[in-house]
């Protein structure tokens, strides 16, 4: 090994994927090659990694530790009622409308909770904490940015009795959940972004003693750094816990395929999903229509 590489170690984690183990870090701790993240910049032509470049400025690598506990829910009634409100204020054209327009079910986005502020002009949907109290409100235009209800905390967005101890799949957003849900996999959370919720889905999967994990990630690099984080962190603190023996895995999403929406639109990817979903959890097909009602 070149003695201008280091390599990390569970004192020093690799900053790109965040493991322990395989990646190296540049002595001055200026580049990463990271063995599991692609960059644009393969390392050598020997399956060695990717190089990824920091900075030029006092960047520092994180310190492995486990993650802390969810602190105790604040009180939650405000949005509570809030999301109670918008989905009385939902009328069939305005989901039928978005559900068009995402390429979901009508019955998926209903699952999720999804309501209409007249207020903001804006679809709602609710975040959740992992008791399956509202944390807060994530709003969705017709037009514009999504933004949130002022005074909401960031939670997850998924259908709180559907969620089994045998199986529990991650995605990103409230569209990828709702979509995954369409194949008739309904224990789904939806993060709020690429790298959050991180201790809200370890809190979750520890009370729920989750079997199995699986993590699909948007298919751009954050998304996938995102995803071996959290995997990294799941498997940290399974040992010796209420997970115990539980397995984590990560299913990339095929060339060309942005995220698991844009994925379960294409009937021939739809197929490789969903099979890869019953490989991991033991559904058959028939389990799969059955959950839909077919």
């Amino acid at each position: 090994m070149n003695s201008d590489w280091k390599r990390v170690s569970r004192s020093r984690v690799c900053p790109i994927c965040e493991r322990p183990d395989w990646c190296l870090i540049a002595a001055d701790g200026s580049a990463v090659i990271c063995a599991r993240v692609r960059s644009g910049q393969p390392a050598g032509n020997k399956g060695a990694g990717w190089v990824h470049k920091l900075r030029d400025n006092d960047w520092q690598p994180p310190r492995w530790r486990s993650p802390k506990r969810v602190k105790p829910e604040p009180p939650t009634k405000r949005m509570r009622d809030l999301a109670l409100a918008n989905c009385r204020a939902l009328r069939q054209r305005h989901v039928a409308w978005l559900a068009g327009e995402l390429g979901v079910s009508v019955d998926s986005l209903l699952s999720l909770g999804i309501g209409w502020s007249e207020r903001w002009k804006a679809f709602s949907f609710p975040m959740r904490y992992p008791s399956g109290n509202v944390s807060g409100i994530r709003y969705r235009p017709i037009s514009g940015k999504k933004f949130s209800e002022p005074g909401s905390k960031d939670g997850m967005f998924f259908q709180p009795e559907s969620i089994e101890r045998s199986f529990v799949a991650v995605v990103e957003g409230a569209s990828d959940a709702a979509a995954l849900m369409d194949l008739g996999f309904q224990s789904v959370l939806g993060r709020a972004s690429c790298r959050g919720n991180v201790e809200q889905i370890l809190t979750l999967a520890r009370r729920k003693r989750a079997q199995q994990v699986l993590i699909i990630p948007d298919n751009d690099e954050p998304g996938i750094a995102g995803s071996n984080s959290l995997r990294a962190n799941l498997e940290s603190v399974s040992a010796g816990s209420a997970m115990a023996g539980s397995m984590v895995q990560v299913l990339h999403l095929p060339d060309g395929v942005n995220d698991v929406r844009q994925c379960v639109q294409d009937t021939k990817n739809a197929e490789w999903l969903a099979g890869e979903l019953g490989k991991v959890c033991g559904w058959k097909p028939q389990d799969r229509k059955e959950s839909r009602g077919e």
